[in-house]
């Protein structure tokens, strides 16, 4: 695979791996209601996307660097990011942190829960990602 191929790779699924989560919980949810599915894909797009460009992107790019491309070593990645990032962004927002903090440890399972939800569907869109990309391949120069 040349560097263009694999460069053209990575873009493409940098824009289409987020979509995999998106699928995920509207499937989950579509049965129950379809109002409820529609705004969880819509609030899962803009998180999705959001982590996958602030942090995917600079994550992938380590990887790299420190020559990790396994599949596995993605999918725990993007399970780290995926509980971590959005869990934090839903916490916090428009809260002290006294008040968050409190709130979390009252409501533990349900964020531990909420976290392991966010940290399958990272792994689900890192895991895309690596199919699309496959970094375990090297690049074959001149060709």
């Amino acid at each position: 695979m040349t560097q263009l191929e694999m460069n053209r790779r990575t873009v493409i699924a940098f824009a289409v791996s987020p979509i995999a989560a998106v699928v995920a919980v509207f499937v989950l949810i579509a049965p129950i209601s379809l109002s409820a599915a529609l705004l969880s894909a819509g609030i899962g797009a803009i998180v999705s996307y959001s982590v996958a460009l602030a942090f995917g992107i600079p994550c992938h790019v380590l990887m790299v660097k420190a020559s990790v491309r396994t599949s596995t070593g993605y999918v725990a990645a993007g399970f780290i990011l995926g509980s971590v990032v959005p869990t934090s962004l839903f916490l916090f927002s428009g809260e002290t942190f006294e008040t968050a903090t409190d709130y979390f440890i009252d409501q533990l399972p349900s964020w531990t829960i909420l976290s392991g939800i966010f940290g399958l569907l990272g792994g689900l869109n890192s895991y895309v990602f690596w199919r699309m990309t496959r970094p375990d391949r090297r690049v074959v120069e001149g060709t």
